[in-house]
């Protein structure tokens, strides 16, 4: 039985979803699902064990652990058939939740989201994509979601965990919200299109910047021309693939210094050919050298 004021419901294979249009939180651990209205409301998905299908009128989802997908309200289908049970969580949240996140947030002083509004979460500009967890405000709010759930869901899950939870989706996506807006294209569609590549693009930077990847291998990835891929990345983010992963490399090598490993050691380790190329990059980012870096933190 659902608590009213719990807003969860375990999914097993006899329990249907309750649908009423309200902040609900779905858990699942089946091998075996399938629904054609799986995006009743805006909706986080969140795997955690094997792999969920979903599909639109324009898109489909492979969504595995370590990632989410946000997504606004719109027909569409989720289904998997696997020998062994996938955990999957689903968090619905309502337009009433939107409005008063942005209530709150206008209370507060935040100026800059005045050019986004409540309903473009459940609108068809909404830029629906699927994301890595990492160490940022949504990621870690959705991971405590996780936890409760691991532990007291009935107890612990109120109508406070979505209010947090719609305001950590408005940062994230006013991000994206701001990048389509600085791709020169004339057509809605086609900068959606163009950021996703561009934000694979990213992710490929992400997860493979140690080995200094080539911009033909990084646009490659990304399904986009070297020409397109560089215009595009930095017509987005302001800065080229190039000085973005400089960057990344740059950052991991602080937290090596901080670490006490050996510059040489470091130097190789974040893709620079030796360690006077690597002292040159580090002091004209940072103002000095990575030895006096090392002196200070010390």
């Amino acid at each position: 039985m659902i608590r009213e004021n719990s807003y969860y419901q375990h999914l097993t294979r006899d329990k249907q979803r309750v649908i009423d249009g309200k902040n609900r939180i779905y858990y699942s651990e089946l091998n075996q699902y399938y629904s054609n209205n799986a995006f009743r409301n805006f909706s986080v998905k969140l795997p955690l064990e094997g792999t969920v299908n979903y599909k639109t009128d324009h898109n489909e989802y492979q969504l595995q652990p370590n990632h989410f997908l946000l997504i606004s309200k719109q027909p569409g289908k989720v289904f998997f058939d696997t020998p062994i049970n996938v955990k999957s969580i689903c968090i619905d949240i309502s337009d009433a939740t939107f409005a008063e996140a942005f209530t709150v947030l206008s209370c507060n002083g935040t100026q800059d989201l005045e050019n986004l509004q409540a309903g473009y979460f459940n609108s068809i500009n909404f830029f629906e994509s699927i994301y890595t967890i990492e160490n940022d405000m949504l990621s870690n709010a959705l991971t405590s979601v996780t936890e409760m759930i691991k532990h007291e869901p009935l107890n612990d899950i109120s109508a406070e965990t979505f209010l947090n939870l719609a305001e950590k989706i408005i940062f994230h996506q006013y991000k994206n919200f701001r990048y389509i807006n600085c791709i020169l294209s004339a057509k809605q569609s086609t900068k959606k299109e163009i950021l996703k590549r561009v934000l694979k693009g990213k992710q490929f930077i992400d997860e493979q910047y140690l080995q200094n990847p080539e911009i033909a291998e990084i646009s490659k990835a990304a399904n986009l021309s070297e020409f397109h891929f560089f215009r595009s990345f930095k017509q987005v983010l302001s800065i080229t693939p190039y000085q973005y992963m400089l960057h990344k490399r740059l950052e991991h090598a602080k937290v090596l210094i901080h670490s006490g490993h050996l510059l040489e050691d470091i130097a190789m380790a974040c893709g620079f050919p030796d360690i006077f190329s690597f002292s040159k990059s580090f002091k004209k980012k940072y103002g000095y050298p990575p030895s006096f870096f090392r002196t200070k933190y010390q």
